[in-house]
Protein backbone atom coordinates (compact mmCIF):
# COMPACT_ATOMS: atom_id res chain seq x y z
CA UNK A 1 0.00 0.00 0.00
CA UNK A 2 0.64 3.49 -0.53
CA UNK A 3 2.00 4.07 3.82
CA UNK A 4 4.40 1.36 3.02
CA UNK A 5 5.87 2.18 -0.05
CA UNK A 6 6.55 5.73 1.09
CA UNK A 7 8.12 4.26 4.43
CA UNK A 8 10.37 1.94 2.74
CA UNK A 9 11.34 4.15 -0.47
CA UNK A 10 14.75 5.73 1.25
CA UNK A 11 16.01 2.29 2.54
CA UNK A 12 17.40 0.50 -0.59
CA UNK A 13 19.58 3.90 -1.12
CA UNK A 14 20.34 4.01 2.64
CA UNK A 15 22.09 0.08 2.45
CA UNK A 16 23.50 0.59 -0.87
CA UNK A 17 25.51 3.17 0.62
CA UNK A 18 26.27 0.58 3.45
CA UNK A 19 24.69 2.37 6.36
CA UNK A 20 23.74 -0.42 8.74
CA UNK A 21 20.50 -2.27 8.34
CA UNK A 22 19.73 -1.44 12.97
CA UNK A 23 20.24 2.08 12.26
CA UNK A 24 18.00 2.42 8.92
CA UNK A 25 15.69 0.38 11.22
CA UNK A 26 15.60 2.75 13.74
CA UNK A 27 15.54 6.29 11.45
CA UNK A 28 12.42 4.68 9.67
CA UNK A 29 10.81 4.19 13.34
CA UNK A 30 11.16 0.45 13.50
CA UNK A 31 12.23 -0.65 17.45
CA UNK A 32 13.80 -3.33 16.49
CA UNK A 33 16.06 -3.99 13.27
CA UNK A 34 14.31 -7.53 13.09
CA UNK A 35 10.95 -5.68 12.38
CA UNK A 36 12.09 -3.78 9.83
CA UNK A 37 13.93 -7.09 8.19
CA UNK A 38 10.78 -9.19 8.27
CA UNK A 39 8.56 -6.03 6.48
CA UNK A 40 11.72 -5.04 4.07
CA UNK A 41 11.83 -8.69 2.82
CA UNK A 42 7.89 -8.83 2.19
CA UNK A 43 8.00 -5.59 0.54
CA UNK A 44 11.38 -6.70 -1.54
CA UNK A 45 11.84 -9.85 -1.94
CA UNK A 46 15.29 -9.17 -0.09
CA UNK A 47 16.72 -8.94 2.83
CA UNK A 48 17.95 -5.80 3.66
CA UNK A 49 21.51 -7.30 4.73
CA UNK A 50 21.54 -9.01 1.04
CA UNK A 51 21.90 -5.25 -0.18
CA UNK A 52 24.32 -4.11 1.71
CA UNK A 53 26.60 -6.88 1.27
CA UNK A 54 25.73 -6.29 -2.65
CA UNK A 55 26.95 -3.10 -2.58
CA UNK A 56 29.88 -3.36 -0.14
CA UNK A 57 33.32 -1.93 -1.65
CA UNK A 58 31.22 -0.45 -4.55
CA UNK A 59 32.17 3.40 -2.86
CA UNK A 60 34.53 5.94 -4.84
CA UNK A 61 37.91 5.85 -5.27
CA UNK A 62 38.12 1.95 -5.74
CA UNK A 63 39.57 0.51 -7.92
CA UNK A 64 37.81 -0.99 -10.68
CA UNK A 65 40.24 -3.82 -11.41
Amino acid sequence: DYVNDRKIRPAPRRLRAGEAVKKVALDLGYRHAHDFSRFYRRQTGRNPSELVHAFAGRGEGRNPD
